[in-house]
């Protein structure tokens, strides 16, 4: 069985195991049904990418007894829409942490990781946060708000704080088990700004990430890479409670006033690169760095090194200057960063790519925005868990896609004939609701063999 099977079985498996609690308190129209068919079919839908998949093998199943359904994802009975919102409100997202922990197992078995390997032998890992649900009237006990004045009303929306596996040297990445701040106000608060409270919740579901770290995870010797919200005394302190984790964090003059106006009081070391990017094209990089120096200015502040990279873009071959860019340049971003790792002449540029590879992606969650997963389409709410434990299991689509292309032969074959990952899941989805396969393996092999007799009949 390859990887892909492999993975989607293990869910199964333990969807399988949940507890059918939630059908006991909901019975009527349930009886037929087991946890792990409203798990997986809520999950075959993300995994498919089509909403209308299940619908096609409610209708086939009808027709024939049996649907790609079972034979693909192990649904034996296929629920309602309305079934499958009512049932899976009832679970705690926590409860796909053993998924994870069985993914992350077969990747290091795998050796899958040692393409994201930096520096010597150790691995970045992004904490992001993203906004996936938002509604002006939709809203459950775990949303947070935000208060328009003007109108008197609340906006209720969802967000999450996740850790990816990334590197420069690749564009997939990997996600781990997310967390989603809690909703620590029992009443609405309208003195609060929106920025506040979102950006508190998600710094407290950072820290419990990082706090909670598993220990093969921190064997990793992992960099955190972070927004200008984690750099801080609290954050830093909690990295470096182990001596093989270290950090690199944007900073922000309005986030890190007395670290700003430290530098702007010395001199820092300095380094200039002029790049060829194309005819006529040339690009100067300056980059700027500063070791052990006090990240605020109270008593019990941690120190940092500071290090920067201004990017000159020339439009043509004149002479780049020291210092005013000519007036045929485009200045880009004036990219900051602080980290623990000492910074030479040496390993800056180094520091300030690994730096960047988050701020490249913009976010490590566009991949799930822009590779069709419909990631903030709200697929339903609920009154507690429902829209938590749909981003969960989206993400684990995601993860089992991702790992698909990184280690699974069959997968990645069928996968290299298409440009883009929109095409392959479409055509895999449409051949699966009119076409029988015993396995995802033999659908995927079925797309082989026919891109392999298209080929040969051009050639």
């Amino acid at each position: 069985m390859d990887m892909v099977e492999l993975n989607i079985a293990k869910l199964a498996e333990i969807a399988s195991q949940a507890s059918d609690q939630p059908l006991d308190q909901h019975s009527e129209g349930n009886a037929q049904f087991k946890m792990s068919d409203f798990l997986m079919s809520a999950f075959s839908i993300f995994f498919m990418q089509s909403e209308s998949w299940l619908s096609y093998q409610r209708r086939i199943k009808n027709n024939n007894g049996t649907s790609n359904s079972q034979t693909l994802f192990k649904i034996k009975n296929i629920p309602t829409d309305k079934q499958i919102g009512t049932i899976l409100d009832k679970i705690n997202p926590e409860f796909f942490a053993t998924f994870f922990n069985y993914a992350f197992d077969d990747i290091l078995s795998r050796n899958i990781l040692d393409q994201f390997t930096v520096l010597d032998n150790r691995k970045l890992i992004s904490i992001d946060s993203t906004e996936f649900f938002n509604s002006k009237t939709t809203h459950c006990e775990n949303c947070s708000h935000k208060y328009h004045k003007k109108s008197d009303s609340f906006e209720y929306f969802h967000t999450l704080v996740g850790l990816t596996i990334c590197s420069p040297n690749t564009t997939e990445i990997i996600p781990l088990m997310p967390t989603f701040p809690s909703n620590s106000q029992t009443k609405a608060n309208k003195t609060q700004s929106h920025e506040t409270i979102k950006q508190n919740r998600e710094y407290e579901a950072a820290l419990r990430l990082v706090n909670n770290l598993d220990k093969k995870i921190l064997q990793l010797d992992p960099i955190f890479l972070g927004e200008a919200m984690l750099a801080t005394v609290s954050f830093i302190r909690l990295v470096q409670r182990n001596s093989n984790t270290n950090f690199i964090l944007t900073c922000k003059p309005g986030s890190n006033k007395s670290l700003f106006e430290f530098i702007d009081n010395n001199n820092l070391e300095e380094l200039s690169i002029t790049n060829k990017i194309a005819p006529n094209k040339l690009e100067k990089i300056t980059y700027k760095w500063l070791n052990n120096i006090p990240l605020t200015d109270s008593q019990d502040c941690v120190t940092v090194n500071f290090m920067s990279a201004e990017v000159v873009k020339l439009t043509n071959n004149s002479k780049i200057k020291s210092h005013k860019p000519p007036d045929n340049s485009i200045k880009t971003n004036n990219h900051s960063f602080i980290t623990d790792i000492e910074i030479t002449k040496d390993n800056i540029q180094t520091l300030i790519k690994l730096g960047l590879t988050n701020w490249r992606k913009k976010s490590s969650f566009n991949s799930l925005k822009t590779r069709g997963y419909n990631f903030e389409h709200n697929f339903g709410h609920g009154k507690s868990n429902l829209t938590n434990v749909l981003a969960t299991l989206l993400i684990i689509a995601f993860l089992i896609h991702t790992l698909g292309r990184l280690g699974d032969t069959v997968y990645s074959k069928a996968f290299s004939y298409f440009q883009n990952f929109s095409w392959f899941i479409n055509d895999t989805a449409s051949l699966s609701k009119y076409l029988d396969f015993k396995s995802l393996t033999c659908l995927y092999d079925f797309i082989i063999e026919k891109s392999e007799q298209n080929k040969s009949k051009k050639s």
